[in-house]
């Protein structure tokens, strides 16, 4: 069982074009409670033999101002370890590191003669 929340609302905010014409929007999931994950993405149109990178959304207008109303028609297709991660970056874990170090030796700082 997810701890996760279930979603009732999914809402997108246009935010403009990018230079290859595609929308950049701003997607807010959320309950009745509020929100509870909001990410930055693209809109791409569908195109035979291109492979899907990510949801398949349908949107239509929403009655709150500029928002538009999101139902995912299809989930990323994707395994799990070929999506893109919510994770800025990752950080070596110290066994990692060190074992680096061993391998490659310790940089030595410029400043020292």
């Amino acid at each position: 069982m997810s701890d996760e929340p279930k979603i009732t609302r999914d809402v997108a905010l246009p935010l403009g074009k990018t230079e290859k014409g595609h929308l950049r929007i701003a997607r807010i999931q959320g309950t009745d409670e509020g929100p509870v994950r909001a990410m930055v993405g693209e809109l791409h149109p569908l195109e035979e033999g291109v492979p899907i990178t990510g949801d398949i959304l349908s949107l239509t207008p929403s009655e709150t101002g500029p928002f538009m109303n999101i139902e995912t028609v299809l989930e990323d297709p994707r395994p799990e370890a070929q999506r893109q991660s919510s994770k800025c970056f990752s950080i070596p874990s110290q066994k990692y590191q060190d074992n680096w170090d061993r391998i490659f030796g310790k940089k030595i700082p410029d400043d020292v003669n």
